[in-house]
């Protein structure tokens, strides 16, 4: 119950695709996931013991750009 509590990026991502596409706003936007989770410094009592026993503070999390209605393409000169 205490995973299911927690639903991680997967889970989270394919629910906003489906929500973005049930709005027809999906193929029209650029999606970028930052988690800057998994640097906890306190206890959290109500988790315990699911996070150490799951593991879920080893869990790096990444970086995701996801961008589907534009085309992937090359650019040469420095851009900001």
């Amino acid at each position: 119950e205490q995973y299911n509590a927690v639903r991680l990026l997967d889970y989270n991502i394919g629910r906003l695709m489906e929500i973005a596409k049930a709005g027809n706003w999906y193929d029209n936007s650029i999606f970028v996931f930052f988690g800057d989770h998994n640097t906890r410094i306190s206890q959290i009592p109500h988790m315990a013991p699911a996070f150490e026993q799951l593991g879920l503070e080893s869990n790096n999390v990444p970086l995701l750009i996801h961008a589907p209605g534009l085309q992937p393409r090359v650019i040469d000169e420095a851009v900001g």
